[in-house]
């Protein structure tokens, strides 16, 4: 599958016509239309604002396959399934308890210097078009968001219910895009 047949699924799959798209990206109703033909493609900050719109990844666009493929930079960017069904996560992004059963971790693309690299995204909820996956954190390091992971990992082998994010940094949202306050949380 296409980006260009991915993003007229999923326009389709919310009732949001190509006019509503080109007005909440800030383009014309001809540039979504050529996206969908495969004509052209949207420039990075447009597939990220796309990705958050939708609730889906950017691999998920980008990628052909259903799987990501990953790249050697980021081998231990993908999805990860909790060793034992569910798990509460707090996370400040959703400010409430998010019932997981599986994390995946996503690079941002061509992240601007004060924007987090990585964002956090669980999987609260499986309808029939898959898992319904939801914002938990943004990460400025690889190294941080793969020792979140081990946290929620070592909470579910421990028979811990409840996981609070510890290594995520704290953003504020500027238009459609995401930006890095300079502490930690």
């Amino acid at each position: 599958m296409t980006l260009g047949d991915k993003l007229s699924k999923l326009r389709k799959e919310n009732n949001c016509t190509q006019e509503q798209l080109a007005d909440v990206l800030g383009v014309s109703r001809q540039s979504v239309s050529k996206w969908e033909s495969n004509i052209t493609y949207p420039e990075t900050d447009k597939l990220v604002r796309i990705s958050k719109f939708f609730h889906c990844t950017t691999d998920y666009l980008l990628l052909e396959e259903e799987k990501p493929v990953i790249s050697k930079e980021h081998k231990n960017s993908s999805h990860y399934n909790l060793p034992s069904g569910k798990i509460f996560i707090e996370s400040p992004l959703v400010k409430k308890l998010v019932s997981c059963s599986k994390v995946t971790a996503s690079p941002v693309i061509a992240p601007a210097k004060e924007q987090p690299k990585y964002l956090l995204l669980g999987v609260d909820k499986t309808t029939f078009w898959g898992g319904h996956t939801i914002q938990l954190g943004w990460y400025e390091t690889d190294e941080d968001i793969q020792k979140e992971i081990s946290g929620i990992t070592s909470a579910i082998n421990a028979g811990e219910s409840c996981y609070t994010l510890k290594y995520n940094v704290e953003v504020y949202e500027k238009a459609f895009d995401v930006v890095m306050k300079k502490t930690k949380v």
